[in-house]
């Protein structure tokens, strides 16, 4: 069994069109996901898709826990919400680290096996996404002065981003002939739906976008147990970039 440095280089995404250079938040999470990797590897029946499985399973488990609205049932939740962002990371090392000679070996395999692997991925976020704000509203309903309110932004924030990751797809399949990834994401990048993000853009995206921002802001409101903040904020923030992503679609029409 490789050391962890060497499993490292072993896991690392592959370059050309993948090769994009994470952020310093992410490449800590990356230090612990690391050994999570090296564990499961010991494992030769694990792959990367149960390890994903188990991952979405820990995330509603961890979600679950504030519906209860417990303070230290909501400091478990967020635990376990992390430690599944971690598996996260390491189901995708996995991948890498066993495909890796399957794709000079059988190529054709191992297409197949990254297609199943990027739906299931997609499949466990669109779960995560659709459970994670509900059940924060669920848990802060009757502590919070307008309850009604709540749950409506919490369903609006996990729908809302469901929907947008939903539409983006339905864009990309009517818009654009089935290619290899490497030359989809080459006419993607050139098109004005996927043309590389603006300065606001980006900083709302890097910033409270992605599953680990979500999770870094609901650790803050979690500590300091003002959890119907981070509802309110994402409930109006996911709406308002839907309304934005289908305003752009219908006039990206013309470009196309």
């Amino acid at each position: 069994m490789e050391s962890i440095k060497e499993l490292r280089s072993a896991c690392r995404k592959p370059g050309g069109y993948e090769a994009v250079k994470e952020k310093i938040f992410l490449r800590v999470i990356r230090v612990f996901s690391i050994y999570l990797t090296w564990f499961f590897l010991r494992f030769k029946k694990i792959t990367a898709d149960h390890v994903t499985i188990v991952s979405v399973v820990i995330f509603v488990l961890g979600a679950f826990c504030y519906v209860w609205g417990y303070y230290w049932l909501n400091l478990i939740g967020i635990a376990l919400i992390w430690l599944s962002i971690v598996m996260d990371f390491s189901d995708g090392e996995i991948a890498r680290y066993k495909r890796g000679s399957l794709e000079k070996t059988d190529h054709e395999r191992f297409k197949i096996l990254q297609l199943k692997g990027s739906v299931l991925e997609g499949w466990t976020h669109d779960i995560k996404y659709g459970v994670l704000f509900l059940f924060l509203a669920v848990g802060e309903y009757s502590s919070f002065p307008y309850p009604s309110l709540l749950i409506l932004l919490g369903f609006s924030a996990s729908m809302s981003q469901v929907l947008s990751r939903l539409t983006k797809l339905r864009y990309i399949h009517n818009f654009f002939p089935i290619k290899s990834a490497e030359e989809a994401y080459q006419e993607m990048s050139k098109k004005s739906m996927f043309a590389k993000q603006g300065g606001l853009r980006k900083f709302l995206s890097n910033t409270f976008g992605a599953t680990s921002e979500i999770a870094t802001w609901l650790t803050l409101a979690t500590i300091v147990d003002k959890v119907y903040i981070v509802i309110i904020f994402y409930g109006i923030f996911f709406s308002a970039a839907y309304g934005v992503l289908m305003v752009k679609q219908y006039r990206g029409f013309k470009k196309i």
